[in-house]
């Protein structure tokens, strides 16, 4: 199994974010992406469904 690393520094969050999503386009699937604040546009560009695990705290919390 090959494997291929790359390492990208980006300006600004918009620049990652289309970055990330040109990336998918072009068919790699195994992103990751770190960044010093949230930046919650990752998630969708790194194909990221959100977790239901917030609600399931909320509902557990009320109960």
């Amino acid at each position: 199994m090959n494997r291929h690393w790359v390492l990208g520094e980006f300006a600004s969050s918009e620049a990652l974010v289309a970055a990330l999503k040109d990336l998918r386009a072009r068919g790699f699937e195994q992103l990751d992406a770190h960044t010093p604040f949230p930046v919650e546009e990752t998630f969708e560009a790194l194909g990221l469904k959100r977790s239901w695990l917030p609600l399931l705290t909320l509902g557990a919390g009320l109960g």
